[in-house]
């Protein structure tokens, strides 16, 4: 059952995610209760351990592919630069495989929509002012190369706004 959760879409995905820590959050209020038969208990305890596992899974599915999908778009953003720029080609690569690193490394990527609303600024000095110039650039090209990227990046941006905002 876990194994096919590839071909389930990523919407639908979170909302499981988000069901499973509302379900998981009730089983444990009724472990709570004392008046609990021993039967009942365990019964309760099998469920809340199934329903563990599979969140757990469904989580680690939902990061792997915010992190392919963070180094997709990165590497879109370095090749289109690299095209324009074809003088800088080592120091793309040495971004993208640098930055792929960082990525794979990122604690906080269940959270975060983009790295400057992080946190924590895990990129060295060098590398962040490099992938800073990649970004401006690619900026002004955005949305004639990638249009549905550029919209999406709005809608995240201004969520993202609105949810310090609040």
């Amino acid at each position: 059952f876990i194994d096919n959760v590839k071909k389930i879409d990523t919407k639908v995905l979170q909302g499981l995610v988000d069901s499973f820590g509302k379900v998981i959050e009730n089983l444990n209020q009724l472990l709570s209760n004392t008046a609990l038969l021993d039967s009942d208990r365990q019964h309760i305890e099998t469920t809340l351990d199934m329903i563990k596992l599979m969140n757990e899974k469904y989580v680690e599915k939902l990061d792997k592919r915010k992190r392919e999908n963070e180094k997709r778009i990165l590497k879109v953003m370095i090749d289109i630069y690299q095209r324009k720029h074809p003088q800088e080609s080592k120091m793309c690569e040495d971004l993208y495989k640098y930055a792929c690193l960082r990525i794979d490394k990122c604690p906080f990527m269940e959270t975060k929509t983009f790295c400057s609303g992080c946190k924590v600024h895990c990129y060295q000095k060098e590398y962040r002012s490099q992938v800073k110039k990649v970004m401006r650039f690619f900026g002004k090209y955005m949305l004639f190369y990638h249009p549905l990227l550029t919209i999406k990046h709005g809608w995240l941006s201004l969520k993202e706004r609105r949810r310090k905002n609040v």
